[in-house]
Formats: C-alpha cells, sequence, structure tokens
C-alpha cells in the first residue's frame, strides 16, 4: 500500500482502496467450525483474485478482510469491479444459515486517493474502515463509498 501511494503521490496518478469483510463470519465459523471457516476464505479469496485485473492487489488483511489495491482505478470503475466481486462471492452459494441471505455474503467499503482528495494512505484506509461500517449498519451485503470521495466524485 505504502508502495502504491507513493508511486501515486509522485506521479499524480490515481487509485482507489477498499476494505471488504466477510459477514457474520464468527457465526459461520460456531456452526460449520474452524477449518470449514478456512475452507470459505479461500473460495472467497480465489473468487476475488479471479474477477479483477492484473494490476489489481487484493489481500487478506487479517481474520476475514480483504483490502484491495487498484491502481489507476477511478471511485466508480472501483465500485463497479467492487459490486462484481460481491455478486461473485454471492455466486459460490456457499450455505451460512447465521446469514440472513443464507449464503456467505461480503460488505465493502471504498475509499480512493484522487484530485481534490489527495491524502495519506492511513486515512484513505480509515476512510474505507469507516464505509465498511457503514455498509454493516445498513445491512450487510453491499458496498458503501467514503463521504469523503462521494462528495467529490459527484461534484
Amino acid at each position: 500500500m505504502d508502495q502504491l501511494h507513493h508511486q501515486s503521490e509522485r506521479y499524480g496518478t490515481d487509485y482507489s482502496l477498499a476494505i471488504c469483510d466477510v459477514d457474520n463470519f464468527k457465526k459461520y465459523n460456531d456452526i460449520y467450525g474452524h477449518p470449514a471457516g478456512d475452507s470459505a476464505l479461500q473460495a472467497v479469496a480465489d473468487s476475488l483474485a479471479s474477477h479483477g485485473r492484473e494490476s489489481d492487489g487484493i489481500y487478506r488483511f487479517g481474520g476475514e478482510e480483504f483490502i484491495f489495491l487498484l491502481p489507476g482505478q477511478t471511485p466508480s470503475g472501483a465500485e463497479t469491479r467492487l459490486v462484481r466481486a460481491l455478486e461473485a462471492v454471492r455466486n459460490l452459494g456457499i450455505a451460512h444459515s447465521g446469514n440472513p441471505s443464507g449464503t456467505l455474503t461480503l460488505s465493502a467499503g471504498l475509499s480512493a486517493y484522487l484530485p481534490g482528495h489527495r491524502v495519506s494512505s492511513e486515512r484513505l484506509l480509515k476512510e474505507a474502515d469507516m464505509a465498511l461500517y457503514s455498509a454493516k449498519a445498513a445491512g450487510r451485503n453491499r458496498l458503501e463509498v467514503a463521504p469523503e470521495v462521494r462528495h467529490i466524485v459527484r461534484s
């Protein structure tokens, strides 16, 4: 992340950053066990990796969270990419009786480094995390864009 941020700072290029989290994953582990949880995380990671551009970076960020680093990606392009990723995970059809949809789903928060919002990578990460919390609070199984970015894109 730091490497991409420094490169973007130096050359004035944009990037988007998102955090995704498996919805109700603790319940999944409680119901199906940790080996099933590990298998589910691997299936999610494979799905996320197979639906991106070669330049995209997708990393496990801890527990059941994944971070997306999308160089050169506008917020609207990143939003399209992430909506497809969330749909791909839903389409895996991994049963999850502890989730309202009955299947494993993701929630995501998105921020971006772009003109009018040239902030630190730490701040972008915080904004994406807060947007993720908003997605969870709004019912899960969705993407939320950080207000700081949404405001700039719509201006």
